[in-house]
């Protein structure tokens, strides 16, 4: 990727939250540069971005002009949405063009040491917040970059020891920055309509070693088969780090290799009840001993001090405050089945109210359908394109009796209140990707949030 001084024209194409901070970060650059904004949509380009750049153009124009353009002198930023096949990117491709996305341009500038980057299926945000917080437990200033915060290619000037970046396989797909530290929590099938297969899937997620021979991976030992077929490279194993137990259904234990003592998670934050969480934090604290941040002595009694204080990011398992005596949990973060399972379980003490529903990536949910029908204080809600692949699940085991099924969010959520009584969980765990009205986790996180406000008024 050319650097800055090499650039004579900056393409933005699409103007959603990251993109247009992009365009608002060069044009506060004092350059000559030319910002073109490429949009499927023209018209609904903000007057606030049109009078700040050079031009707005459509997908099909810049398509037509490349042929023209000096693709040496020129960037060309991709919004992580764009897919491969668009017709402005395809050209760009045939033409031996080059895109990134704003946050990944913003990485490859900054120093690799400074770079962890956080991917996988599930559990990538709350890995990379953990790492983040193990960071500045240690002494250390850090910021949390990529999917999480504001996008790092703005106007705002960050800077910190270190940048941990978590970066979803849309942004992953052109990556080009060397991360000193490669973390994959786990890899499952999902995505595959946009990256037109699960091996191509898997490759995006291990991008940043097919790029650079020398970037660091870390794996758990369940993933590294996945990434072996795709990538022959040293992997850095979790497992020789950290290793966690469960005891009892509740207790989460971790030992750090090289002391003998066990720390018991769950009783320092009852979050960590939560196998998947336990085995976020396990990753983590490899992630921070690998980079030599501290000794295995140190991490063990700054975790020991400071877990009771982590609490998880927004929209991820969130208990929402309302005063009608029933448990609100916002988990629309969630967009894989075993996400949802996750939240299910630490739970599993009282009757639940499960909210599932959204677009269909062709994700199993066998093993989902299989849970449910042996939970029996489990209420599941189903709505959207999932709705036909699990009602099919559930007859191959004659359980559908147990599912039900609602058009849409909003009916969900008025069913699971009609039913819920005082000291029950109302869940929104999707499993899925947001699918229309909701056009992010946010919006339909915004819209649970308002109707539960709208239930406990």
């Amino acid at each position: 990727m050319k650097n800055f001084n090499e650039i004579e024209d900056v393409y933005v194409h699409g103007c959603g939250v990251e993109g247009a901070a992009a365009v608002r970060y060069f044009s506060t650059l004092q350059s000559n540069k030319q910002i073109i904004i490429i949009d499927g949509q023209v018209d609904h380009i903000p007057d606030e971005l049109r009078r700040i750049v050079t031009g707005v153009i459509t997908e099909d124009d810049f398509a037509k002009q490349i042929a023209q353009l000096n693709l040496d002198h020129l960037l060309y930023l991709r919004s992580p949405g764009i897919k491969p096949d668009n017709r402005a990117l395809s050209a760009l491709y045939a033409w031996g063009g080059r895109s990134i996305t704003p946050t990944g341009y913003w990485l490859k500038n900054q120093s690799s040491n400074q770079v962890i980057t956080v991917t996988g299926s599930k559990g990538k945000s709350t890995t990379a917040h953990i790492i983040n917080s193990l960071i500045e437990w240690s002494g250390h200033s850090s910021r949390l970059v990529g999917n999480i915060g504001a996008p790092p290619l703005s106007e705002e000037t960050i800077t910190a020891d270190y940048y941990v970046a978590e970066l979803s396989s849309f942004q992953l797909y052109d990556f080009d920055a060397t991360p000193s530290l490669h973390v994959i929590t786990n890899i499952f099938n999902e995505h595959t309509d946009w990256h037109g297969s699960f091996d191509e899937y898997v490759k995006s997620k291990l991008q940043p070693l097919l790029r650079h021979e020398q970037t660091e991976c870390l794996i758990d030992l369940a993933t590294l088969d996945i990434a072996k077929r795709h990538c022959t490279a040293d992997y850095v194993i979790q497992e020789n780090y950290v290793i966690h137990s469960q005891p009892t259904p509740k207790q989460r234990l971790i030992q750090i290799m090289g002391l003998n003592e066990t720390l018991d998670v769950s009783a320092l934050n009852q979050h960590f009840a939560s196998e998947i969480l336990t085995k976020n934090l396990c990753t983590a604290i490899a992630a921070t001993l690998h980079k030599k941040l501290w000794t295995p002595r140190q991490c063990f009694l700054v975790v020991k001090e400071h877990l009771h204080s982590w609490t998880p990011l927004p929209h991820r398992k969130e208990v929402l405050v309302t005063n009608d005596g029933r448990i609100w949990i916002d988990d629309s973060l969630a967009t894989i089945p075993e996400a949802t399972l996750s939240v299910m379980a630490e739970w599993s003490d009282r009757n639940i109210f499960l909210i599932v529903g959204g677009k269909d990536r062709g994700q199993d949910w066998k093993r989902f359908v299989f849970e449910i029908s042996n939970s029996k204080n489990v209420t599941p809600i189903i709505f959207g394109e999932i709705s036909t692949k699990i009602h099919h699940a559930a007859m191959t085991i004659s359980k559908t009796e147990q599912f039900v099924f609602k058009d849409g969010l909003p009916d969900a959520i008025a069913f699971a209140s009609m039913r819920a009584q005082v000291g029950d969980a109302i869940i929104f765990s999707p499993g899925a990707a947001s699918s229309s009205p909701y056009k992010s986790y946010r919006e339909r996180s915004q819209f649970f949030r308002e109707c539960a406000l709208k239930e406990t008024m």
